[in-house]
């Protein structure tokens, strides 16, 4: 039966480093042979063969044709992503990649296995058929807070800043860009009425936002351009990231 342990051990007596440092592994990538960072070897301790990335055991295969997977940590560097999904496309046993993407507002790291795509973490074991067979673990979402954005709206009502907007958008010059003296916390400064001297730089700072002492061209934006350009930054720290209950993704389709 040919699995990841088996292709291994293949490509090690067919590639393997006869002297120097490397002495006993060999180059995963036998085409860059000279690429000694990223090596199959044989494991001193268990019955194990692997591929190594500087001090990342990448994959531990089995005999049983078990593999386990560990970026040590670097799973978004781009270096030890491509390493992963060459090392799992050249040597898995079944069609199965690495990679990241944007899932639900945020950049999360994956498997493509032929049951679709999984959340990776390192230490994910699968069988010999590209199934994951320790814990299945949710995607994530990132979401706003809903709790702190009706305070917000709340405090900003309170404060007249949302009734005052308009009649600030229409007046504010590229003047009032520059701050007077150190504004307060943005959410604290539009919620409370205490901070007022500051609500005309905030909207002109949202109103010419390509404005900057080199001299770019200053851009002046509508009044709803304005008033989502302050909301984005009021709520720049609003959003919470939270598990799912989706632990795949789709159906591959293999060429």
């Amino acid at each position: 039966m040919t699995t990841t342990y088996t292709r291994l051990k293949e490509h090690l007596e067919a590639h393997i480093y006869k002297r120097g440092q490397y002495k006993g592994d060999a180059p995963a990538d036998y085409s860059r042979r000279a690429s000694n960072s990223f090596r199959v070897r044989k494991f001193v301790s268990g019955d194990a063969f692997g591929v190594k990335k500087h001090n990342a055991n990448l994959i531990t295969a089995y005999p049983n044709g078990d593999i386990v997977l560990h970026c040590d940590g670097w799973g978004k560097s781009v270096t030890t992503g491509q390493a992963m999904n060459y090392a799992l496309s050249k040597f898995g046993a079944a069609p199965m990649g690495f990679g990241s993407g944007k899932f639900m507002g945020m950049s999360q790291l994956f498997l493509s296995l032929p049951a679709g795509r999984v959340m990776y973490y390192d230490g994910i074991r699968l069988n010999e058929a590209g199934e994951v067979i320790s814990e299945l673990k949710p995607f994530l979402r990132k979401q706003i807070d809903k709790v702190k954005v009706k305070a917000l709206n709340e405090g900003m009502a309170e404060s007249g800043f949302k009734d005052v907007f308009r009649l600030l958008h229409g007046t504010v010059t590229l003047a009032d860009v520059r701050c007077t003296s150190r504004p307060p916390p943005i959410v604290e400064m539009l919620t409370s009425k205490e901070h007022a001297e500051h609500w005309p730089t905030v909207v002109a700072q949202a109103a010419f936002f390509n404005h900057s002492r080199w001299n770019m061209p200053n851009v002046e934006g509508t009044g709803a351009e304005t008033w989502a350009r302050v909301m984005n930054a009021a709520k720049s720290n609003m959003y919470e990231v939270v598990e799912t209950d989706i632990t795949k993704i789709g159906e591959m389709k293999w060429k």
